[in-house]
């Protein structure tokens, strides 16, 4: 999407849409067709595709990583093990260093929305 077209972030709670599955059983899931997937919520219209894999420390679910392509069945297996290869990566990041990176991203988004709603 970073690449594509301007889309709107979805905050999902957890159980709802594929995202939010992901995030509550801690399973990955492709999606050959989303338009045949009732669990889908659309977020760009031309996907067609999805895989989502949740990201893990210790068995608990931190976030989930989408992929998506504008191709019905352009999603495999492959694209499941690397995704999965990436998300143990940014787990072990997020254990160590990127806990603090991550805090402090957080404090200054906090501080950001301060100043904003002050103005």
């Amino acid at each position: 999407a970073s690449a594509g077209p301007e889309t709107h972030c979805l905050a999902m709670e957890p159980g709802e849409g594929n995202v939010g599955r992901a995030a509550q059983t801690g399973k990955a899931r492709i999606v050959p067709d989303v338009k045949s997937d009732p669990q889908y919520l659309m977020s760009l219209a031309a996907t067609r595709s999805e895989l989502v894999v949740p990201i893990k420390i210790a068995g608990r679910v931190l976030g989930v990583i989408n992929a998506e392509s504008d191709k019905p069945n352009y999603i495999g297996g492959e694209d499941r093990v690397l995704l999965e290869e990436v998300a143990g990566k940014l787990a072990l990041f997020l254990r160590g260093r990127g806990r603090y990176l991550a805090r402090r991203a957080r404090e200054q988004g906090t501080q950001k929305a301060a100043v904003k709603r002050t103005k």
